[in-house]
């Protein structure tokens, strides 16, 4: 497939690349998204981001949700339930060891079936086994219903908070956490999306993957870009002495660090 680089950063164009590349060629040019109503889009282009699968999305679930309605604790990664056990046998086997990192029912999604009875033994009855959403139904609505009216900012402490008191509750032990790690080095880049996304979006998306976590944790969302505006910023030149850029976009390598920094990108190119 043909591919124009971007002269202003000196890329070289590869040999070849997919239609998750191309894509974000033209998005970070502002080819994409098209609009005959600048006014819905003063500022285009500067998008970046990743071809992840929905790493990124999963991460922000995986930080937001465990402690609240998964019912694993991300510091010390022990098991306990979120919700008040019942004398069940369905939810004795949420968690069978302490090595889980979700509860197995996790991926049943929405679902009742019947269990049948074993007809050898006298007095055995039927009964019915239900997926996680709908044995959680009401603590899952209760905790999306916090996210969704949660201010910016507050998801922004909320993702900071969780890596770091992962990370003085493990001490030494920290560092063979290859999940913890992982959070580390993109602390601040899962803080600004969980801002950028806010409250009503990342409810939306947590109630699919608490729903059905099999069928919309594959892969989607297929890209994750993002930019960063200065307050206010329009078509018109920011003013003389500004420490912005002409354009009114933040620059992220300045701002985040992390995987926009110039020397991330070159060592990755």
């Amino acid at each position: 497939v043909g591919f124009e680089g971007n002269e202003n950063d000196a890329y070289v164009a590869p040999s070849s690349l997919n239609v998750e590349e191309l894509a974000m060629e033209f998005y970070a040019s502002g080819r994409l998204p098209d609009s005959t109503d600048s006014a819905l889009r003063p500022i285009k282009g500067g998008w970046v981001g990743w071809h992840d699968e929905g790493g990124y999305v999963r991460a922000l679930f995986r930080i937001l949700c465990f402690d609240s309605v998964l019912g694993v604790d991300g510091g010390c990664r022990s098991c306990r339930m979120a919700t008040t056990l019942k004398k069940d046998w369905e939810d004795r086997t949420i968690f069978l060891t302490p090595y889980q990192g979700a509860p197995f029912d996790l991926h049943v999604a929405y679902s009742v079936s019947e269990a049948q009875c074993d007809e050898s033994i006298e007095g055995s009855r039927s009964s019915f086994m239900r997926g996680f959403y709908e044995r959680h139904r009401k603590n899952i609505e209760a905790f999306l219903t916090k996210i969704e009216s949660s201010e910016r900012q507050t998801l922004c402490d909320q993702v900071y908070n969780y890596v770091v008191n992962r990370l003085d509750h493990l001490g030494a032990k920290a560092i063979n956490d290859v999940v913890l790690q992982r959070d580390l080095k993109q602390i601040r880049t899962l803080s600004m999306l969980a801002a950028g996304f806010g409250g009503k979006q990342l409810a939306a998306i947590f109630r699919c993957l608490l729903f059905d976590y099999r069928h919309y944790s594959g892969g989607l969302p297929d890209l994750l870009l993002a930019r960063a505006m200065y307050e206010g910023s329009g078509n018109s030149v920011m003013e003389e002495g500004s420490d912005k850029t002409e354009s009114g976009l933040v620059d992220l390598g300045d701002w985040i660090g992390e995987s926009f920094s110039t020397e991330h990108i070159q060592e990755k190119e």
